[in-house]
């Protein structure tokens, strides 16, 4: 990154008045919480932080000034819609929201989770659709294109991508309620697909199916370098969930198996065809 790029910071007031919003409200969430005398996991406050900072990162730091630059728009697209959403899902804000917030208040907020559009788009292979889907439909067609002629369209895509990776990674490894999770062995698929999806993709935007006419017009050691980047830094954060989702499998195996009851030992007084 040349150093002029430090200076050029983008006038992006509504991402910096949305973040003290969202750490207020976490925070009150928190302080709730305690004065109740309920503790909250430190790691998932962390987590907020480093999803809102995955975030500024993307869009309010000098690199978000650069982001006509392919390689510049791939490590955005990894930020926000893989590695903030997965982030996001750790820090658990609904399961915050719900115990913090008086049983009034917290009616509206269930009935959302309990509606039929919710357990929709918590089933883990319609999140993994919408994700992977739309990249294809972004860079093997004409839309990226668009979204670099347009600025209100890229924003968009911004919105988008943070969206679609939550929708994603929620019902995978969130800690939140998403409404009945689905077997482990439909997640294992989801998961596994999804990711051979994206490297998938990568390379065909290496060997120049990038659509919009942009495989001509931007230079090729730019679309090679993005291409690289969304392969090799994929991989990193999709090592972070597979590592995350397996964790949490382990727990909760380790768990149930604790709570399960224990059968007593057949006593050997007991006649053999009696056992």
């Amino acid at each position: 990154m040349p150093l002029g790029w430090l200076t050029d910071w983008p006038s992006t007031p509504a991402a910096w008045a949305t973040l003290p919003a969202a750490l207020a409200l976490y925070a009150t969430g928190v302080a709730r919480l305690r004065r109740r005398g309920k503790n909250w996991s430190s790691r998932r406050s962390a987590s907020f932080l480093a999803g809102w900072a995955t975030l500024l990162i993307a869009v309010c730091s000098p690199l978000a000034a650069h982001d006509e630059s392919f390689p510049v728009h791939m490590v955005q697209h990894l930020l926000i819609g893989m590695l903030a959403p997965l982030l996001f899902a750790l820090s658990a804000p609904i399961t915050l929201a719900l115990r913090a917030l008086e049983r009034a208040h917290r009616r509206p907020l269930v009935r959302i989770l309990h509606s039929r559009a919710a357990r929709v788009l918590a089933f883990p292979p319609i999140g993994a659709l919408i994700y992977a889907g739309s990249l294809w439909t972004l860079y093997l067609t004409p839309l990226f294109a668009q979204t670099l002629r347009y600025p209100l369209l890229h924003e968009a895509l911004h919105m988008h991508f943070l969206l679609a990776g939550c929708l994603f990674m929620w019902p995978l490894v969130g800690l939140d309620p998403v409404g009945s999770r689905s077997s482990i062995r439909v997640r294992i698929g989801v998961l596994l697909l999804a990711l051979g999806s994206h490297a998938a993709l990568a390379k065909l935007i290496y060997a120049g199916w990038l659509g919009g006419g942009l495989a001509h017009t931007l230079p090729a050691g730019d679309i090679h370098l993005g291409a690289q980047l969304m392969y090799y830094g994929g991989d990193l954060i999709d090592l972070a969930l597979v590592v995350t989702f397996f964790a949490q499998w382990y727990v909760r195996a380790g768990r149930t198996l604790t709570q399960a009851p224990r059968v007593p030992p057949i006593p050997r007084s007991v006649p053999e065809h009696v056992r």
